[in-house]
C-alpha cells in the first residue's frame, strides 16, 4: 500500500540575484519540481515548482506588485526582478483560471534559487519531471 501521509515541510527561503526581493516558502523534500519544454523555460532553463496554500509562500522583501511581468501569449505571466531582471516566478493571472503560481527554483547565477543560511542549493533535493510546455503546464505536480 502506497503511503498517502503528507510528507513534512521545510521552510526554504529565495531571492533574485540583486536581493531587491525576498521571499520564504514551505516545501516538502524532495521538491517535485517541473521542466518544461516551450522555448522561454528552455532557453532559460527555468525549472518550477508549483505553489499551493499550504507553501505559505511569503514576500520578505520587495513588492509583488512591483515585479515586471512579461507573456508571450496573454495566458501565464513570468515575472522578474525590475532591478536585475532575475526570473523569479510565473502564474496564470488569467480571470476564470485557477490562478496557479510557480516558482523559478533553477540553481545557476542567472536565475531564483532556493537558499538557507545553514545549507546551499546542491543539498536540497528537486524531482523533476519534463512537462509539454503549455499542454501539460496544467498538470505539473503538487508539492504535497
Amino acid at each position: 500500500m502506497a503511503d498517502t501521509a503528507p510528507k513534512p515541510l521545510k521552510q526554504h527561503r529565495g531571492n533574485c540575484h540583486c536581493g531587491a526581493y525576498v521571499y520564504e516558502v514551505k516545501l516538502p523534500d524532495p521538491i517535485a519540481a517541473s521542466e518544461c519544454n516551450c522555448s522561454v523555460c528552455v532557453r532559460k532553463g527555468y525549472v518550477w515548482v508549483r505553489l499551493t496554500p499550504e507553501s505559505d509562500f511569503k514576500v520578505v522583501k520587495g513588492d509583488d506588485g512591483a515585479l515586471t511581468k512579461y507573456s508571450k501569449n496573454n495566458v501565464f505571466f513570468h515575472k522578474f526582478c525590475t532591478n536585475c531582471s532575475t526570473p523569479l516566478m510565473a502564474s496564470n493571472d488569467k480571470e476564470g483560471s485557477d490562478n496557479m503560481t510557480v516558482l523559478n527554483v533553477s540553481g545557476d547565477q542567472r536565475n531564483a534559487c532556493l537558499v538557507d543560511p545553514a545549507y546551499s542549493l546542491t543539498s536540497v533535493t528537486l524531482k523533476i519531471r519534463a512537462i509539454q510546455g503549455p499542454l501539460d503546464v496544467w498538470n505539473m505536480e503538487k508539492p504535497v
